[in-house]
């Protein structure tokens, strides 16, 4: 598929990308940029900060000041690179229905071009990296999970829903058997809302980096979106690193294909600009 798609001149889109705008990189967006271009496959780059807004609406593991930092960041790179790559800028809007009015101050305070929302860890404090699932129940902290997603689906002022399923990457981790069949409703139910309200899935890549190198979400569940009318598919590598950037995009694509997608999307200006996918 990827030599297809270069034949035909189409390249791919990479819609999740840190920087050292996120409290967890240090990479500087030329970096990323220039590692993208490496790859020979990748188009389209969009940079997407972390905002992790919290209960008590406090800039904790975020700032005002870092996200305009990664808004000029991708601001510079997007002219530095135009003959090559195109740069956009985006931001990851973490848990926003914990405190809305945050959230949508930050949206406000910026100008962007994407906006993804996630949620990385619960009410109470759990982040979901940090726990131990043979001493944590696995299933307990889903539940919750799914409570606190379907609560960010309502809040509703974003564009795609990212790695719907994260928790499982550590779950799987930490080894442990865990029946995702019980859910089925529950996401049938989040990713109707989502179809209805047209907003996007991404297929999150950063798997490829993990053991067994699971999508977020796997085929099933996408095959779920297409199945209640969802349309918009993104590709995001989630890269904190240039050694990360990029990683998986081409399974993602594949992915996307065997779920029943032609197309992906990347974003401009808050709406979907489609790229085809060609097929083997």
């Amino acid at each position: 598929m990827l030599k297809d798609n270069i034949a035909q001149g189409v390249l791919l889109p990479d819609s999740h990308v840190h920087s050292r705008s996120s409290f967890d990189s240090k990479e500087p967006v030329s970096a990323q940029c220039r590692a993208a271009l490496k790859k020979g496959f990748i188009g389209y780059v969009t940079v997407t900060d972390h905002c992790e807004i919290n209960v008590n609406g406090t800039e904790e593991l975020w700032s005002f000041k870092a996200l305009r930092r990664s808004q000029q960041e991708a601001w510079r790179a997007k002219k530095r690179f135009e003959k090559k790559l195109k740069v956009f800028s985006g931001v990851e809007l973490g848990q926003p229905a914990y405190c809305p009015e945050q959230a949508r101050q930050v949206l406000a305070a910026g100008t962007y071009d994407f906006v993804l929302a996630s949620v990385h860890y619960l009410r109470d404090g759990r982040d979901f990296y940090y726990l131990n699932y043979h001493e944590s129940d696995p299933y307990e902290v889903y539940d919750r999970y799914l409570e606190e997603l379907l609560e960010t689906v309502r809040f509703g002022d974003f564009d795609v829903l990212a790695h719907i399923t994260y928790p499982l990457r550590y779950i799987f981790r930490d080894g442990i058997d865990f029946d995702q069949q019980r859910y089925v409703e529950r996401f049938e139910r989040i990713l109707t809302m989502l179809a209805d309200m047209g907003k996007g899935l991404e297929i999150n890549t950063k798997g490829a980096l993990y053991p067994g190198g699971r999508m977020l979400p796997e085929a099933d569940m996408l095959r779920l979106f297409r199945s209640v009318g969802g349309k918009y598919i993104t590709l995001g590598s989630d890269s904190h690193r240039a050694t990360q950037m990029s990683v998986g995009i081409e399974t993602g694509a594949k992915l996307a294909l065997e779920a029943g997608f032609d197309s992906v999307y990347y974003y401009v200006d808050r709406k979907p600009v489609e790229v085809k996918l060609a097929h083997e």
